[in-house]
């Protein structure tokens, strides 16, 4: 398996000095992506991973279904949460894992369309700790729910599509290893990891403690912690309800219209300056450029790529921005949802996380301005180099000596 990330790219850590990426176009809805953070002393960080593969005796950690291009779901501290990959590095390409279900399963790309779909509705459904090693796992706190943490959010969601992947094994037994040895499934990753480029800035790495900074990830956990905590949780036990998402405990107090609850929520929210830092966050991973969406474009001057360079630069473009026009449509999706809430009641909870949504959606906007621009300064340096070599063409036929014909002799 260590051998299977090589490939056809004969990819070495010593030829990329800027590391290696995933190529979201060959990740298909479905693919599970297996990841572990390589054991450090130094490094406490990189302790709970390594606990936990061999507490699980397997060579990862953690895992990810593939819902959509580039974006895959992932059970988190507690909760389920997105994982964008399209601006994420590897420090080394044995750290991850690729599998996709093998041509030979009978229906299997129907069945891996509809996990894909399964394991996006997750992300509406809460979590809590249940004392998984390492403290990393997660389960659905409700008995009517999917059980899942680490890759039992995979195995349940398949599962669920039809297909069994560890017949012999409960949900709540599957590992890593499971999955990696899953006669159904096959390693990809040789198709998918490949070096970048060097103009291709890493936001986080899959394969050390950046991972754990990404915006999603924060957001999950704060949201449950939220929810879990003890003055929301005490107004909750008065009323006799048990949302076990924050999505519930929104539309509950949407329907309920509580100011104890509300100002239980708020302060929650204020408590972990959830606004502020949520910004801070996705402001640092916007782009290579620290953030700054107003930076002048010319930091990298299209004239300055080679012609190979600047067809690689417009593909990672185009992938960039259709991914940026989804966020920007979920952001207007969520803007929506939190003014509707904020109409049937004006609380100071949904006030401040209308303002938030506003403030996302407004950056994911201007980001997508950016990148449209940026596009279109690389096509317009295309067509000068194409109409260039016209020219060039042009003049070399114009100097060319006149061929010998015989017949006219």
């Amino acid at each position: 398996m260590q051998n299977q990330v090589k490939g056809r790219d004969d990819l070495d850590t010593a030829a990329a000095p800027n590391g290696f990426t995933l190529a979201t176009r060959r990740i298909l809805p479905g693919d599970i992506l297996l990841t572990r953070v390589p054991m450090s002393f130094d490094d406490p960080e990189s302790w709970p991973s390594h606990i936990i593969q061999k507490a699980t005796r397997s060579r990862f950690s953690h895992g990810a279904l593939c819902v959509g291009e580039g974006l895959f779901v992932e059970a988190v501290g507690t909760g389920v949460g997105r994982l964008a990959v399209l601006h994420c590095g590897l420090r080394d390409p044995g750290n991850v894992c690729l599998l996709r279900l093998r041509k030979n399963v009978a229906g299997g790309a129907a069945i891996a369309r509809n996990a894909a779909a399964i394991g996006l509705r997750y992300l509406a459904q809460g979590f809590c700790q249940r004392g998984i090693p390492a403290g990393k796992g997660s389960v659905f706190d409700h008995p009517q729910r999917a059980v899942a943490h680490y890759t039992q959010l995979i195995a349940r969601a398949y599962a669920d599509a039809g297909l069994t992947l560890v017949p012999d094994k409960t949900f709540d037994a599957v590992t890593p290893g499971d999955l990696e040895h899953c006669p159904l499934l096959e390693p990809v990753t040789d198709i998918a990891v490949r070096p970048a480029a060097p103009d291709q800035a890493a936001h986080f790495f899959l394969d050390d403690k950046t991972l754990f900074d990404r915006p999603h990830h924060w957001e999950v956990v704060t949201k449950l912690k939220i929810l879990c905590g003890d003055d929301v949780k005490r107004v909750l036990h008065g009323l006799k309800e048990r949302p076990v998402s924050f999505s519930e405990l929104e539309a509950l107090l949407a329907r309920r219209k509580l100011r104890p609850l509300d100002s239980a929520v708020f302060r929650g929210l204020t408590w972990y300056r959830f606004a502020d830092v949520y910004l801070e966050k996705k402001l640092q991973l916007l782009t290579a450029r620290g953030g700054d969406v107003e930076a002048p474009l010319e930091q990298v001057l299209p004239s300055l790529l080679s012609d190979a360079e600047l067809d690689c630069s417009l593909m990672r473009l185009r992938t960039e921005t259709e991914y940026r026009e989804r966020e920007q449509q979920q952001r207007f999706e969520e803007c929506r949802l939190y003014n509707a809430y904020n109409e049937q009641y004006p609380g100071k909870a949904f006030g401040y996380l209308a303002g938030l949504h506003k403030r996302l959606f407004d950056i994911s906007t201007r980001e997508l301005e950016v990148l449209q621009r940026r596009a279109l300064l690389l096509r317009q340096e295309l067509e000068q180099r194409g109409m260039a070599v016209q020219v060039e063409r042009r003049r070399a036929n114009a100097h060319a000596l006149p061929l010998y014909d015989p017949l006219k002799v």
